[in-house]
C-alpha cells in the first residue's frame, strides 16, 4: 500500500483501516479531520502523533512494526507460504487468518516473526500452541481443528446425493457453517458420517438433530432446528392469495423477511396457514393482526403491524416530496437501509402522512424533518439526522469522503 499524498486542510470521512506507521509531523498537519476509524495501526516511533490527529471514534489500535504486512480479508497460512522466505513475516490481519493442515510448528516458529488479527484464526490443533505464541494481538477469537479428516472450507449444505458420494465412517472437518435443509435418512448418516467438526452454525432439521449433535467433535455447537412438520423458507418470502394458496406446507419456519400483502383475503390466510415461525421480521398489515397473533408466537416473533401503504426501503432510496402526492390516506415507513429524504419535503407532511415510522438503517434528513419523524417514530435501532460523517467540509478544505485504507 503506497503512502497517500494529502492536500493540507484535507478532511476525511470514515477510514476501515488507518496505517501511519510512516506518517510525520509534516503529513498528519495536513490532515483537519478523519472520521470514525475501524483499525488503527502505529509503531512505536509513531504512537505520540496520535493525540495530534483530529480523530472519531476509533475501534481498535494495533501496534505493528514498519516492515509489517497488512491484509484485509482472508490470509491462507500454507506449506508453500511460509517456505523459502528470507526472514520471518509480521502479519496485521483484518479478517480471517486460514492455516492449513500441512503446516508444521516449526514452520510457523520460522517463518512468522508476529501476529496481530482483528477478526479471526482458525488452525490445526497441533500448530495451536505456536501461532498463540505469535499472536502479539487477537481482536476476536482463535478456533482449532483437527488436522485429520476431510476438511472442507466454507459452508457445507448436506443432502443425499453428497452423503452418498462420501466413503463410509467420514470424519468431516467444516471450516464454516453446517446446513440440512432436507430430511436426511437417520441410517445413511449414521453409516457415512462417524464425526463432525464444525466451526460455524448448524441448521438442521428435528428428525436429525439428534444425531447430528452425537457426531459433533467439537461439543455442542449454536444449532437453529426446524420442528417436525415444517417446510424450510430460505428467501424473503411475499404472502398474497396466490402465494397463500400454493404453500407447500401450511406450516412454515421462514429465515428471511415475511412480509403480507395488505390486499391478502383474511379468511384464506386464516384457513391456509397454520403456524409460521420468522426468524427476521415479519411485517403484516393492521388490520390482520388478529390472525396473526395466533399463527406466531408473537413474543417470539420481530412483527410491524403497518398501517396504510407499506414503505419499505431495504436498500439505498431517496424520499421525494412528489411521493405524498400520489398517496391515498397514510404511510408506515419501515427503514432497514439507508434513506435520503429530501429537503423539499415539508416536516408537516412527514407529521401528518406517516403513520409510524421503524428505522433500523440510516435515515439521512434535516433537524426539522428529524423532529417530525421522531414524533411519529415506533423504533429506532438505527441513525437519523445528518450524519457527522456526511457534514460539508469547511471553507478552504478538501473532503475526500470514506476510505478502506489509508496511509499518512
Amino acid at each position: 500500500m503506497e503512502k497517500t499524498a494529502i492536500e493540507p486542510g484535507t478532511v476525511i470521512g470514515n477510514a476501515n483501516v488507518l496505517d501511519l506507521r510512516k506518517a510525520t509531523a509534516e503529513t498528519i498537519a495536513s490532515i483537519a479531520k478523519i472520521g470514525n476509524v475501524n483499525v488503527l495501526i502505529y509503531s512505536r516511533e509513531t504512537a505520540a502523533l496520535i493525540p495530534k490527529l483530529n480523530l472519531g471514534n476509533v475501534n481498535v489500535s494495533v501496534e505493528a512494526p514498519g516492515d509489517a504486512q497488512v491484509v484485509t480479508g482472508q490470509v491462507i497460512i500454507n506449506h508453500e507460504f511460509l517456505a523459502g522466505r528470507d526472514h520471518p513475516l509480521f502479519l496485521v490481519v483484518t479478517g480471517q487468518v486460514l492455516v492449513k493442515p500441512d503446516v508444521t510448528p516449526g514452520e510457523v516458529e520460522a517463518g512468522i516473526a508476529g501476529l496481530v488479527v482483528v477478526g479471526q484464526i482458525l488452525c490445526p490443533e497441533p500448530v495451536l500452541g505456536a501461532v498463540q505464541a505469535k499472536t502479539t494481538q487477537l481482536v476476536g477469537q482463535s478456533k482449532a481443528y483437527p488436522a485429520t479428516g476431510r476438511l472442507i472450507m466454507g459452508s457445507l449444505t448436506m443432502d443425499e446425493t453428497f452423503l452418498k458420494g462420501s466413503q463410509d465412517a467420514a470424519e468431516l472437518v467444516i471450516l464454516g457453517s453446517l446446513r440440512l435443509p432436507k430430511v436426511l435418512p437417520n441410517d445413511l448418516l449414521e453409516q457415512k458420517i462417524a464425526q463432525l467438526h464444525v466451526t460455524g452454525g448448524i441448521r438442521v432439521h428435528q428428525a436429525n438433530a439428534e444425531l447430528i449433535q452425537a457426531r459433533l467433535a467439537n461439543g455442542a455447537r449454536k444449532m437453529t432446528i426446524i420442528p417436525e412438520g415444517y417446510a424450510l423458507v430460505s428467501n424473503p418470502l411475499v404472502l398474497d392469495d396466490t402465494v397463500i394458496g400454493a404453500l407447500p406446507s401450511p406450516n412454515l419456519f421462514c429465515l428471511e423477511r415475511v412480509e403480507v400483502e395488505a390486499s391478502t383475503n383474511p379468511d384464506l390466510l386464516d384457513e391456509q396457514l397454520e403456524q409460521m415461525i420468522v426468524k427476521d421480521m415479519l411485517l403484516c398489515p393492521a388490520a390482520l393482526k388478529g390472525i396473526m397473533v395466533r399463527k406466531c408466537n408473537i413474543l417470539e416473533t420481530r412483527a410491524i403491524f403497518y398501517e396504510g401503504e407499506l414503505w419499505l426501503v431495504d436498500g439505498s432510496d431517496q424520499l421525494s416530496a412528489s411521493r405524498f402526492e400520489y398517496l391515498d390516506g397514510k404511510a408506515t415507513l419501515v427503514v432497514t437501509g439507508a434513506l435520503t429524504i429530501d429537503g423539499s419535503v415539508e416536516p408537516g407532511v412527514l407529521a401528518s402522512r406517516l403513520a409510524k415510522v421503524y428505522n433500523m438503517g440510516a435515515i439521512k434528513c434535516t433537524p426539522e424533518q428529524k423532529g417530525a419523524l421522531q414524533a411519529r417514530m415506533g423504533l429506532n435501532e438505527g441513525m437519523i439526522g445528518a450524519g457527522e460523517a456526511e457534514e460539508e467540509p469547511r471553507e478552504g478544505a478538501r473532503y475526500q469522503g470514506n476510505v478502506n485504507h489509508l496511509v499518512l
